[in-house]
């Protein structure tokens, strides 16, 4: 049952937050580079509780369409 004016997006199953190691794989770089650029201000971390960071998947979009300059 959806809930009334959704377009049903909700329901997707589409994970939102990475691991840094799901992220970097993604971006088919590695671990430290990803951190590289964190430090250098082009990738935003999230902090998930006490000691868990993960990367939106936002954030893996932007910078690799960032990337695709013509």
């Amino acid at each position: 049952m959806s809930v009334s004016g959704c377009c049903g997006h909700c329901r997707s199953t589409t994970k939102v937050l990475l691991t840094v190691p799901e992220a970097a794989e993604a971006l088919s770089t590695s671990v430290s580079q990803l951190y590289r650029l964190h430090k250098a201000g082009k990738i935003t971390f999230t902090r998930s509780g006490e000691r868990q960071t993960r990367v939106h998947i936002d954030e893996i979009r932007s910078y690799a369409a960032s990337l695709r300059t013509f």
